[in-house]
This record gives C-alpha cells, sequence and structure tokens, in this order.
C-alpha cells in the first residue's frame, strides 16, 4: 500500500513539474533557436512514430506509384506545398524555408533512407 502510494505520489510530482515548466515560458520555442537535443529528439520521435502509424491506417496497400496521373497530382501537390521549404531539384527553399529551426530535410536527397512507399 505505501508503495503504490508512493508511487501515485512520484506521478503526481512529475505532472506537476512538468505543467509548471510548460506554463512558466521558460522553454524557447522560437524558430531562431535549434531545440534542445532532448527536444529535437522527443519532437523527432513522436514525428516518425505518428506518421508510421497513420500511414499504417490509411493504407490497405501500397498504391501503383507509375500511375502518370498520381506522378503528376504528387508533383504538383509538392510544388504547392512542399517546395518552399524543402526545395526541389533546381529549385532553393525560400528565405522563410532557409531560416526554420530545425532545417527542413531535402526530401530528394533524404527521405528514401527512411520511408519505404508503406510508410514505415
Amino acid at each position: 500500500m505505501r508503495l503504490a502510494l508512493g508511487m501515485i505520489i512520484g506521478v503526481a510530482l512529475v505532472v506537476a513539474a512538468f505543467l509548471g515548466f510548460a506554463y512558466s515560458g521558460l522553454y524557447n520555442v522560437a524558430a531562431t533557436r535549434p531545440h534542445t537535443e532532448v527536444v529535437h529528439w522527443a519532437l523527432h520521435t513522436v514525428a516518425q512514430r505518428s506518421i508510421a502509424t497513420r500511414a499504417m491506417e490509411d493504407v490497405q496497400a501500397v498504391p501503383n506509384l507509375n500511375n502518370q496521373t498520381r506522378i503528376a497530382a504528387g508533383a504538383r501537390h509538392f510544388r504547392e506545398a512542399c517546395v518552399q521549404c524543402h526545395g526541389a531539384p533546381g529549385a532553393t527553399p525560400s528565405p522563410v524555408g532557409k531560416s526554420l529551426m530545425p532545417k527542413p530535410p531535402d526530401l530528394a536527397a533524404d527521405s528514401h533512407h527512411e520511408w519505404s512507399p508503406a510508410g514505415s
């Protein structure tokens, strides 16, 4: 019983400390400064796991990636929504994209190492 009570109090203290820190405003979230290694790791890990989980939920099977209509739609979407921050072959990121922290990855060079068409 004492052990359970101690664990409950310990968890409550950790939660209170986290909330106190979160509400204090001490952590600088400005895009002009890089995150600490711990925060960068946490955000990166949460993003990677979230993407992998949603990809598994949303796609029953990998679609035909050689379909010309799908390729054209993907290129159009990339040009409209992604090039500004990530750049593209022959196109550098915009000044806003260049100033982001962390720096957006070069998707043409980096993404194939980390993701498969199935999203994992």
